[in-house]
């Protein structure tokens, strides 16, 4: 819509019924004009329940006083003069429209409207006289009828009226100097005027989305601009082309995605797919009255996208939201029972979903159909916790066709398993559709929609997995530093969990390696668990008995904790530990020069008192005390400011940390 100087409005979509319609009646599946209107009925009144619109879906003139949409009437464009005109008749000048008459139909030999898709104009004024009238078609069948003509003779016939100056506002041909051109021998007519509606048309409009869900998956997936638009040149798709290339003025010069140059891009596209499918089966509709549902001849191309260009805070594609642009469908004349509409319904959403999942990688849905035939026979597969990987089934089912590209090299296990989930949701739509009388429930269904999408929301955002998979959590206060979380979750992933070897044990001299109280699991705000370790001295009578661990001979890193008689007892440690660390109570004094000057990571557990130095290349030393023996009040944080910590050469010490912590009755567990 524009308006002169101003240029372009608004964009708008006019959703329009044709002249012509593609479906070919049979015996078997009769078809006929009464269930087209009923269909543009239940459009209208799907289209005007749910409007949020500023652009209203008809105009006020095409609703009559019953609320029902009325038809426009049949539509001609002159370009010479550049006038909209409607057809009148030839004979009388009145106007022509669409005969439903079944019996003056039949008696002029031509087939019912009420029992078929044909439709004939007609002057009703003609009609009613003697001899009848003549009916009017775009191109005359074979064989011929004698009361039928064709629009180029309906045109032609235009040239009797040249002289009803009453009807010079409906026909441009009157009064127009070139009339002698249009009609004479050179009947330019035939090339100057044009039916752009030759029959009374329903018209619904809407604001116009930006691209189409076909071209919407394809960018998800990666695919390029330029080959879509070379896909839909090939399966002449102007209309949606041009949507593309006026969206790419926005959409290519902004981020799309998140993580576009990261493995995670797998995830991410795997989430807002999940996201558009959930969306897709809300979309759908069902028809409440039981007539033909909209779905029965559905395809994708039905769902468009919106996509706003400008003002968003998240990635482009992250703001999307479907449209149902042609909800109208066609006529379902299915014996009962044969499918019913849920079942129907259940199969387009299923066959969508694999679509959307399966072509990115540039397969057919040909080659996806024959695999989900594959998967839905075999019954071990569609089970959840099966062992039976979905890509040795059918190679069709690999991952990598979600990318364009074929996306990362290496699926990692964790999305494999979403992967999986996903598939199998579109095998159970499809499998809902071929056993819709079976007990099935939709609302479970989005439910499972929805965790889904929140389990790969939470992979694509999660830090990256723990190297062991028993990795324990520990719940830092709030006002301690960032770095002892860090150092208590390395030593806690590294601590000791299988049995040490005689010998070890000897030369460890380990008396007690540590009392631990676990806190029952919670989840904080993010949904990870976490636990909650109080790490005290043994005899503290706070503290629950020693859970004892041994260390396994093949560490790399041994922890040593509990009382050294001796300073000596240090030097004793085999040669082939890398890391050592000491945790002890307060002994008196110690000899700084048993502290091995090769250790990267150094943790001293100890009570309050003269620390000497410890080594040169220490790039982690954390000193956590403990309670005096004696009960007295442990320092405050004025204390703590003047107690020594290790001493170093400079530059070499990268995180060093000197915590005081409270009594151990006073300790209150973070839940």
């Amino acid at each position: 819509v524009a308006s002169g100087d101003a240029g372009a409005l608004a964009d708008l979509f006019f959703l329009v019924q044709p002249d012509h319609y593609p479906l070919v009646p049979s015996e078997l599946n009769p078809l006929n004009n009464i269930q087209v209107e009923q269909l543009w009925q239940s459009a209208f009144e799907r289209i005007r329940g749910r409007h949020t619109a500023v652009v209203e879906p008809v105009l006020a003139e095409q609703v009559d006083d019953d609320g029902r949409l009325l038809p426009w009437r049949p539509l001609f464009r002159c370009a010479h003069r550049n006038r909209w005109c409607h057809p009148r008749c030839p004979h009388c000048g009145d106007r022509l429209t669409l005969c439903r008459d079944d019996r003056l139909l039949l008696d002029a030999g031509l087939q019912a409207f009420g029992q078929s898709l044909a439709r004939y104009l007609y002057c009703p004024a003609c009609a009613a006289k003697p001899g009848g009238s003549l009916f009017y078609v775009p191109a005359l069948p074979s064989p011929e009828t004698a009361k039928l003509n064709d629009c180029n003779q309906l045109l032609e016939g235009f040239s009797r009226l040249l002289s009803k100056k009453d009807v010079a506002d409906e026909l441009p041909c009157i009064g127009c100097a070139e009339a002698t051109h249009c009609y004479g021998s050179k009947t330019l007519v035939h090339q100057r005027m044009k039916a752009v509606f030759f029959y009374p048309f329903f018209m619904l409009l809407m604001p116009a989305p930006t691209v189409n869900l076909l071209e919407f998956s394809a960018l998800l997936s990666g695919e390029k601009r330029e080959e879509i638009l070379k896909r839909l040149g090939q399966q002449s798709k102007p209309g949606r082309a041009e949507r593309l290339k006026k969206a790419g003025q926005g959409i290519f010069t902004q981020k799309r995605l998140i993580f576009e140059q990261d493995d995670r891009r797998f995830l991410e596209v795997l989430y807002l797919k999940l996201a558009l499918l959930g969306e897709l089966f809300s979309l759908v509709p069902q028809d409440k009255e039981q007539l033909p549902e909209p779905v029965a001849g559905m395809s994708l191309e039905s769902i468009w996208v919106d996509l706003p260009l400008q003002g968003a805070h998240l990635p482009s594609f992250w703001n999307f939201s479907l449209r149902l642009i042609d909800p109208v469908g066609q006529p379902d004349n299915t014996f009962p029972g044969s499918m019913t509409p849920k079942g129907r319904r259940l199969h387009f959403l299923g066959a969508a979903w694999c679509y959307i999942l399966l072509t990115g990688g540039g397969q057919g849905m040909g080659v996806v159909r024959a695999a989900i035939n594959k998967l839905i026979q075999h019954g071990d597969a569609l089970e959840p916790a099966g062992d039976i990987g979905l890509e040795e089934i059918d190679p069709a089912f690999d991952a990598r066709h979600l990318l364009a590209d074929g996306g990362v090299a290496q699926i990692d296990p964790q999305w494999a398993t979403l992967w999986r989930r996903a598939l199998l949701m579109g095998a159970e739509l499809l499998n809902a559709g071929l056993h819709s009388e079976q007990t099935w429930s939709e609302g479970s269904f989005q439910q499972k929609i929805e965790a889904l999408q929140n389990q790969v929301r939470q992979s694509l955002f999660q830090a990256p997995a723990p190297a062991s998979s028993g990795e324990r959590s520990v719940a830092i206060d709030s006002g301690a530093d960032a770095a002892i979380a860090t150092i208590l979750k390395s030593m806690l992933r590294k601590w000791p969990a299988m049995e040490a070897s005689p010998k070890e044990k000897d030369s460890l001299s380990t008396k007690t390696l540590i009392t631990e109280t676990w806190i029952p699991s919670s989840q904080n705000e993010d949904g990870d668990l976490v636990e909650t370790v109080i790490l005290g001295k043994e005899d503290d009578p706070d503290t629950p008995p020693a859970i004892a661990t041994e260390v396994p001979p093949d560490l790399e890193e041994t922890v040593v904790i509990g009382p050294v008689e001796k300073p000596s007892d240090l030097r004793k440690a085999p040669s082939s530990l890398e890391s050592t660390r000491v945790i002890q109570p307060d002994s008196g004094r110690r000899d700084s020069t048993s502290w091995s000057t090769d250790l990267d990571k150094t943790v001293v557990i100890s009570a309050p008192g003269d620390t000497d130095q410890g080594g040169d290349d220490l790039e982690q030393t954390v000193l956590l005390g403990s309670p005096p023996a004696n009960g007295r009040r442990v320092p405050g944080a004025k204390e703590a400011k003047q107690a020594k910590a290790p001493a170093s050469d400079g530059d070499d010490l990268e995180k060093t940390v000197v915590i005081q912590p409270k009594q151990a009755k006073d300790r209150k567990p973070k839940p």
